[in-house]
């Protein structure tokens, strides 16, 4: 997570509004590119059982599923059964397990912004 600072928002909303707010505060929602991310916002959530917006989605089903902010998408944590391909499929982040669901991207849910930038 060098380089890189992660904010929660608890606040509930739709995944396209939760990622309007990240970029409002400079960044966008959070990127999983690998196991550190994955490990990393794992132990940022560890003392929730809430599920979180992430960058992930396919809304444009002719290029499959990416991240929000162009990060490869290249490792997946899926829980059993997923994706399940809803119409419109944003990722969450499931604090429980730390596991991704696909839900429906206009679910209510808090979400995790990513940044570039030190703490």
């Amino acid at each position: 997570m060098a380089g890189n600072c992660l904010l929660i928002n608890h606040e509930v909303l739709t995944w396209h509004d939760a990622r309007s707010h990240c970029l409002g505060l400079g960044g966008d929602l959070a990127s999983i590119p690998g196991a550190i991310d994955q490990t990393y916002i794992s132990a940022m959530v560890m003392d929730t059982s809430s599920s979180f917006w992430v960058g992930g989605s396919n809304v444009d089903k002719s290029s499959g599923w990416k991240w929000s902010d162009g990060s490869a998408f290249a490792h997946f944590y899926w829980n059993e059964n997923q994706p399940s391909d809803h119409e419109d499929s944003c990722v969450e982040f499931v604090a429980d397990n730390s596991r991704w669901n696909d839900g429906s991207c206009v679910d209510l849910r808090a979400s995790i912004c990513k940044k570039r930038g030190e703490v």
